[in-house]
């Protein structure tokens, strides 16, 4: 695995990674004391033994003992490796599709905010015309009562006017005949109230 590799994992991953190694580190510290008591063991029986042969043939066995720990170690090492990145490349898939669910949520939660607010814009819009269109009713209905009472007020107004007229020039006609006037007298009162 790679330092890059590394950096990418998550802490819970890595620290996996590192419980794996040290108990595969404890394991072979024991391997190796027990070969170093071997050795040391050997050592004794060589020294015992005094032949430099027998000592040659048990360093040779425990130099290959020692290196198969070692590949056994680096084969424990790559195992872990392959699986850590087996892991992280799952958590990468399921991340991505845990995002993408995510997006798509959110689409729908958009589109349904969308056409709710879409919904009562349109309310609003038909509440304020049928409001607009009664207040305009309203409007006419008032204004065509204002008319109705301004004209009849306007016709009591004349018919008043007219009956006051009548009735002043009644009174000028009694008048006029009460009182002895020339004849060109009385043509000049009937000029001046007929605006001639």
């Amino acid at each position: 695995m790679t330092d890059r590799e590394l950096r990418k994992l998550h802490r819970s991953e890595l620290l996996e990674l590192l419980i794996a190694q040290g108990k595969e580190n404890v394991a072979l510290q024991e391997r190796l004391t027990q070969a170093e008591e071997a050795v040391q063991t050997r050592e004794m029986t060589i020294r015992e033994a005094g032949s430099m042969a027998s000592a040659a043939v048990e360093i040779n066995d425990l130099i290959g003992a020692a290196q198969r720990a070692v590949d056994l170690y680096t084969e424990n090492i790559y195992r872990v490796c392959l699986e850590q990145e087996a892991k992280a490349e799952k958590l990468v898939d399921e991340a991505q599709t845990h995002a993408e669910q995510m997006v798509s949520d959110a689409d729908e939660c958009v589109e349904r905010m969308t056409s709710a607010l879409e919904n009562r814009a349109l309310e609003i819009v038909r509440d304020a015309r049928m409001k607009a269109e009664r207040l305009m009713q309203e409007a006419e209905e008032q204004a065509s009562q204002l008319l109705d009472s301004t004209r009849q007020e306007c016709d009591r107004m004349l018919h008043q006017a007219n009956a006051d007229a009548e009735l002043i020039r009644q009174q000028a006609e009694q008048h006029v005949d009460t009182v002895p006037v020339t004849n060109k007298g009385r043509r000049s009162f009937w000029k001046r109230s007929k605006g001639i």
